[in-house]
């Protein structure tokens, strides 16, 4: 993706599949995005969530990441 601009969209395309049955934590959910390629900004928009708490599905990192567009 070009630009360095973050979206929903992007965020959704590398974390996704690691929600299943457990809650993920930020480094989970840090490592997983690292594990599809995600670009360095995603990265580091990851990076920005919360880490003393659970996220049980993607939906709970929106609320932490407010600022982050659905799309381009």
């Amino acid at each position: 993706m070009a630009g360095s601009h973050v979206t929903r969209t992007e965020i959704l395309a590398h974390v996704e599949g690691a929600f299943g049955f457990q809650a993920l934590g930020r480094e989970d959910i840090v490592d997983q995005a690292r594990r599809t390629d995600a670009r360095p900004e995603v990265i580091a928009t990851l990076g920005r969530l919360p880490n003393d708490r659970p996220y049980t599905n993607v939906r709970d990192i929106w609320a932490h990441l407010e600022d982050v567009p659905v799309s381009a």
